[in-house]
């Protein structure tokens, strides 16, 4: 196990880059198993999750070549195969081969993926969804078969809720199978992207971007495929954090700006100032007196729920008492216990609701990652903790950033990776 020694209480300063979507490159890699050819995937982030999604595409017959963050991935070998759990345990996004195995097999093996201990995350999403256009299901042994011969799509696919990879799966099976109506579909930019993704290889669909889609009629033109991943959202808002946090002067560049309207808008109600030019934001060290606020996390384009963990660090250091109202899942606050031990003053309420005073003065203790957004909170907050904190677990925070110790050095930061 790995640990991150940081040295906080620094004001830091420079340019920090932000990497490809890790949410929106999952599904991309998945997708290109409809592909029976070459797919060139750019801007891809070389981080956990994708490299177990790439052993996965291995395991299955692809072929890859991954040199910095362009990936070329092809597809003329693929064989059916059961994934193995050793792979598919490792990463919830396995569950996105589910959707483009039933399109090219007619069958998916899938056993019940892992992920970041936030909450209950169950899939009945997904599988009622693959059931709802005929697909026949059997769990056993901890593990789902699948089955379907020729989707049903006489009835509209209605989700039991506006589930990012439920969504994701669903419209990577329907495709190219005809015209069907997705309805309570989810529409976050990651979701958006994957259909722009598929109308590339020739899918066609109505009302993108709202919860009522439709798939029209397409078919994969079999042509190479070029196409280039958006940037994380939620990474450019840990960086933005972290410079309103421990900042002189830092420009965070690559910034998805229309993608991220709720989480500035709540900066500016707390009293930040920055600027923007084209993709980057960029602060300047002001002092200024914080305001409290209540947020609460909800579904695009509502303030993230990844976000929550993240702006709790800025929120212990805002003058008076603030609230995070968690919609989506029942363990997400459990981090907020990390932050105590650090000397935050927070109550938590309920599995839902916290309340966070400030401002509050951090010290350095050791801590542990729970899961891959706390983790980068936890280092949001050792930057700037006096002292040095030492942080455990962090291969689960290496799940989503790339780069992020060399990042952090690059605009001043003291941190140090150690292996046990």
């Amino acid at each position: 196990m790995a640990k991150f020694l940081i040295k906080g209480n620094k004001k830091l300063s420079g340019i920090i880059k932000v990497s490809g979507s890790k949410n929106a490159a999952l599904p991309l890699l998945a997708a290109s198993l409809l592909v029976d050819g070459e797919v060139v995937l750019k801007n891809i982030p070389k981080i956990k999750d994708t490299q177990i999604m790439l052993e996965i595409l291995k395991y299955l017959g692809s072929k890859i070549d991954f040199k910095e963050n362009s990936l070329v991935i092809n597809n003329k070998n693929i064989v059916y195969r059961e994934i193995p759990p050793e792979l598919s345990e490792k990463i919830r996004g396995s569950i996105l081969f589910a959707g483009p195995l039933l399109f090219r097999f007619g069958k998916a093996e899938i056993n019940k993926p892992a992920g970041c201990l936030i909450g209950k995350r169950p899939i009945t999403t997904h599988l009622n969804a693959f059931k709802s256009i005929g697909a026949k299901i059997i769990e056993k042994n901890n593990k789902y078969f699948l089955e379907l011969n020729r989707p049903n799509l006489e009835r509209p696919v209605i989700l039991d809720e506006m589930s990012v990879t439920a969504t994701e799966n669903i419209l990577m099976a329907l495709a190219f199978s005809g015209k069907i109506k997705i309805r309570l579909a989810s529409f976050e930019p990651e979701v958006i992207h994957l259909a722009e993704f598929l109308k590339n290889l020739g899918a066609n669909f109505k009302n993108l971007g709202t919860p009522f889609l439709e798939v029209e009629k397409g078919k994969i033109l079999g042509k190479k495929i070029v196409f280039e991943n958006i940037f994380d959202r939620i990474e450019a808002a840990t960086y933005i954090i972290l410079a309103a946090i421990v900042g002189r002067k830092i420009e965070i560049q690559n910034v998805p700006l229309n993608h991220l309207d709720s989480f500035l808008n709540t900066l500016k109600k707390i009293g930040l100032e920055f600027s923007f030019n084209n993709d980057k934001v960029i602060f300047e060290e002001k002092e200024k007196r914080l305001k409290p606020i209540f947020i609460r996390t909800d579904i695009y384009p509502n303030f993230p729920t990844d976000c929550a963990p993240l702006i709790s660090v800025l929120l212990t250091q805002c003058n008076g008492r603030s609230f995070i109202f968690e919609t989506m899942y029942d363990g997400r606050l459990n981090y907020l216990r990390e932050l105590v031990k650090m000397g935050a003053d927070i109550e938590i309420l309920s599995s839902y609701l916290a309340a966070i005073k400030g401002p509050t003065f951090l010290h350095a203790v050791p801590v542990k990652a729970l899961d891959l957004r706390s983790g980068a909170a936890l280092v949001l907050a050792a930057l700037s903790a006096e002292g040095e904190t030492q942080i455990d677990n962090i291969e689960i925070i290496e799940r989503g950033y790339e780069n992020i110790e060399e990042k952090l050095k690059n605009i001043g930061a003291e941190i140090k990776r150690l292996e046990e």
